[in-house]
């Protein structure tokens, strides 16, 4: 049972500073952008929606990568007997992953996470603005 939570206070430090990276970025940037776009300060507009969205959701995920790393070693390790593991946690992690391999080693795999992260939270935004346009105009329809 404990195996399933391996890795588990890794995630929640990578999670929890992203996610407010994450949403403040996407609403700071698109209210910024939107009078770019001709919508005024926090109006409606696609590509503000679109590029503030791509924007978040790469922030996030750049923001996050050294914290992924460390957990995922921590979890490759869960199949090992308790005695047999690297490590023993998250900094023992990070600090024996910097000593032996180099501190470019969290960065491994940045550049095709951010090649994804742009077009995937910019259609994530720009669906969730648009299902929420839908859900005022049916409720004023009421």
């Amino acid at each position: 049972v404990r195996a399933l939570y391996t890795g588990c206070f890794a995630t929640l430090c990578r999670d929890l500073q992203s996610t407010g990276i994450y949403f403040a970025s996407y609403h700071w940037t698109k209210r910024r952008l939107a009078a770019h776009f001709g919508a005024g300060d926090g109006g409606d507009s696609a590509a503000a929606e679109l590029l503030a969205g791509g924007l978040a959701g790469s922030l996030a995920w750049g923001s996050i990568v050294p914290f992924d790393v460390v957990k995922t070693r921590l979890q490759m390790q869960v199949d090992h007997a308790p005695d047999q593991r690297r490590y023993t946690g998250v900094a023992h992690c990070f600090r024996t992953v910097v000593r032996e391999e180099g501190w470019r080693v969290l960065f491994r795999g940045t550049v095709p996470l951010l090649l994804r992260a742009f077009p995937t939270n910019a259609a994530t935004f720009f669906v969730y603005e648009e299902l929420k346009r839908q859900w005022d105009a049916l409720d004023d329809a009421r």
